[in-house]
């Protein structure tokens, strides 16, 4: 991580120091620059309060209608105001710069004590899909390691089965952390198998990311909760493979 100064610029509000950022500067899922802008707006450690109710007051506590133009994603061709160069912007109009760079900030400070607020957006992206932040939050847990397990996993057992996008996106978190800490990945894998033994149809979602999960840590000792969740129609095999190709990738 790239070390941040501290702020020399605290009587300046938060939020007019992120309208030093440019629309055209965030682009979708790219966190590369997050470092370089931070340092232009001279966040800090100090901000992490300010950074945390920007986050909630423009993504999880705003009217719900603002979110309505945020529900798909623009496609390239001919679109010139939300790509460049080939790339998608991270956010349709300046509305929503403040929210990007607050979120990515969190993800470059990995502070623990925005591990409740980070989940929250896990649950909240279908909201809107549109901007990035829901999936760059998943990557959020990875560097924090052991620590975060706990609140994902109570997050996902205390969610309902109409919350599914959440838990996938959890699913796809605790990915990221075995990912980095492979010392860790047994008991990640433990807890995956036992959510997809529960067989939840309506779960196919993040029932398939959880065998993708396995898939990457090419975990064998899954091979039968996989089969036998195939079996009960609880995994798109579009998105997995069927079991001959899952097979292939756990051995």
């Amino acid at each position: 991580m790239i070390a941040i100064p501290e702020s020399n610029s605290e009587a300046l509000p938060l939020r007019k120091r992120l309208l030093r950022v440019k629309r055209d500067e965030l682009y979708y899922d790219d966190l590369n620059a997050t470092a370089m802008l931070m340092r232009r707006c001279e966040i800090s450690n100090a901000d992490l309060l300010s950074l945390m109710d920007i986050v909630a007051e423009d993504l999880l506590d705003g009217d719900p209608a603002r979110f309505d133009c945020l529900q798909s994603l623009p496609e390239p061709d001919g679109d010139e105001v939300n790509w460049r160069d080939g790339y998608l912007l991270a956010t349709p109009t300046d509305d929503w710069i403040a929210a990007i760079v607050a979120c990515r900030s969190l993800i470059e400070l990995k502070s623990e004590e925005a591990i409740p607020l980070i989940i929250d957006l896990l649950f909240e992206n279908w909201r809107f899909p549109r901007l990035s932040v829901g999936i760059e939050a998943e990557r959020f847990f990875a560097p924090l390691g052991r620590v975060s397990i706990e609140p994902l996993i109570q997050a996902f057992e205390l969610s309902g089965p109409n919350e599914d996008d959440g838990r996938r996106n959890v699913a796809a978190a605790l990915g990221k952390i075995g990912g980095k800490h492979p010392e860790l990945q047994s008991e990640i894998v433990a807890k995956l198998m036992q959510w997809l033994s529960r067989y939840e149809v309506e779960n196919i979602e993040s029932n398939s990311e959880i065998v993708c999960v396995l898939l990457d840590f090419h975990a064998a000792q899954s091979a039968e909760a996989i089969r036998a969740a195939l079996e009960a129609g609880c995994i798109d095999e579009g998105v997995c493979g069927d079991w001959n190709e899952i097979q292939s990738e756990l051995n």
